[in-house]
């Protein structure tokens, strides 16, 4: 189809604008988009077509994503890529793609983020046997959170999700990745870093829109409040706690 069409559309112009060529192709191409083979999809007027990706169908976008993507997930980042291939699971950087192709992918396609997260139990599980501090610290932090009235599980996970812990709301779970802590992490139950994790991780106990917005850090600190007052309160209780071998 050759849109450097020659009939004047009005005085001295002759052909046109760039933007409407990718505009005319994108919208043919909508129509035409169970026609074309893979490698069609693949050829450079697709790629053109693409630029005026608002001119196609979701679902015109989704196909032409897979043919690039080979439907394989994508990663943003390098951690992510490496962490993806760390477990076997099949990832396209998107930095590989040309540049109007990853508006696409990023519309339509999965994030390896979300396949991550899917298969963190499979790919972080809990730990088999405790260390002597790691039980401590289990015990103490359980008791601790029962009494800010922000009661939860606390487990300790093999393999390193690119955090160090998370706090699942539906189960009311908070997991301790070990690798990402290391061993030596866990000595210290009662440390300041030790505690600013557990306030943090605290304040995903109640549910709200944005997950670190203003209201999360509000709440980290009426949850902090909270934990002074009652180690305080407490304070020859928490001393047993931690005594314990």
């Amino acid at each position: 189809m050759d849109v450097q069409q020659r009939v004047i559309l009005r005085e001295r112009r002759d052909t046109v604008t760039d933007s409407y060529r990718r505009q005319l192709l994108a919208k043919v191409l909508d129509k035409r988009i169970g026609l074309l083979s893979h490698d069609e999809l693949r050829s450079n007027a697709v790629l053109t077509a693409s630029q005026s990706l608002w001119d196609m169908s979701y679902s015109t976008r989704k196909v032409i994503a897979e043919a690039w993507t080979g439907g394989m997930p994508y990663a943003v980042g390098k951690e992510d890529f490496q962490q993806a291939t760390g477990h076997h699971v099949p990832v396209l950087k998107l930095s590989t793609l040309p540049e109007a192709i990853r508006d696409l992918v990023k519309q339509t396609g999965t994030n390896v983020k979300d396949v991550l997260e899917a298969r963190k139990a499979e790919f972080c599980p809990p730990s088999p046997a405790l260390t002597a501090a790691q039980a401590k610290l289990v015990k103490f932090w359980q008791w601790l959170a029962e009494g800010i009235k922000r009661p939860c599980t606390v487990v300790i996970c093999k393999g390193n999700p690119n955090a160090s812990a998370d706090f699942e709301r539906s189960t009311r779970t908070m997991h301790l990745y070990e690798e990402a802590l290391g061993l030596k992490w866990f000595e210290n139950a009662a440390g300041a870093e030790q505690l600013s994790l557990f306030c943090h991780e605290c304040s995903h106990w109640a549910p709200r829109e944005h997950e670190h917005g203003i209201e999360f850090h509000a709440d980290s600190e009426d949850v902090g409040g909270l934990l002074a007052a009652f180690m305080l309160n407490n304070a020859e209780q928490a001393r047993l706690l931690l005594k314990e071998s």
